[in-house]
């Protein structure tokens, strides 16, 4: 079983590279053992709402720390965005939170780009 889902991970990683692979502005990147997706400036919201399609559709969570949210003891707050345990199809599930602080769960609709996570950021 265990062999089957490194398959399956190794499978959806090779998907996303070679899908980042071909997108100019976009690349996947390893720092001290964690995966990231870096991308320019350059990126328009239309290319990164196909991005995030893509990651919802192979069942990717997305982390990332936003220093400017205002918070209500450290600075920022933790974002996570996961297709598990949503309310509905094509919605991620978000939980936000800092330091003795936790912001509760949102659902966001992932075909609208204004709602979807880092297309502000």
């Amino acid at each position: 079983m265990l062999d089957k889902f490194r398959r399956l991970l190794n499978l959806r990683q090779g998907q996303l590279r070679r899908y980042l692979d071909q997108r100019e502005g976009l690349r996947w990147t390893q720092v001290d053992g964690q995966e990231w997706i870096d991308w320019s400036p350059s990126v328009d919201l239309a290319e990164m709402d196909a991005l995030l399609a893509v990651l919802w559709d192979q069942g990717y969570e997305l982390t990332f720390y936003d220093e400017y949210y205002p918070s209500p003891s450290d600075p920022g707050a933790y974002f996570r965005y996961t297709t598990q345990k949503t309310n509905g199809p094509q919605h991620w599930s978000m939980t936000l939170g800092n330091h003795g602080w936790s912001g509760g769960i949102y659902w966001k609709k992932r075909a609208d780009g204004r709602d979807a996570p880092l297309a502000s950021r």
